[in-house]
């Protein structure tokens, strides 16, 4: 009898202590799980706020940039000139000049110019 009490004995703490470990242990393995799961969320915001950085700095700068170029495009200012006073000759030389720096220009702005001298007041539209 008292053989059996010592079997049973044993088996309960056995099971018990095997309860125990797999506990211990899942709950160590959702903890991991936890603290893996916030390090990626952290690297992937990371990782967002560095790309949005750069296309900030692609876009708002190339933009500010390609602005201040169209702005003090000496081509354009001639070309502007030439409208004002009339001269077809001078006109259609400083069409072609403009056409070429702002359509040669490997610049992503320039791909999108186009000119626009027919029966418009514009003399260039470009498209973002």
């Amino acid at each position: 009898m008292k053989k059996r009490y010592i079997f049973l004995t044993g088996i309960v703490l056995t099971s018990t202590l095997f309860y125990l470990f797999l506990s211990m242990f899942s709950h160590l393995q959702s903890s991991i799980e936890n603290q893996i799961r916030e390090e990626f969320n952290k690297e992937q915001s990371l990782v967002t706020e560095r790309i949005a950085i750069q296309l900030s700095e692609i876009f708002v700068d190339d933009i500010s940039k390609n602005i201040h170029f169209v702005r003090q495009s000496f081509t354009l200012n001639k070309l502007i000139e030439a409208i004002n006073s009339k001269n077809k000759k001078e006109i259609d030389f400083w069409k072609k000049g403009a056409e070429k720096v702002f359509l040669q220009t490997k610049n992503r702005i320039f791909k999108h110019s186009c000119p626009r001298f027919k029966n418009t007041s514009d003399i260039y539209q470009v498209v973002y």
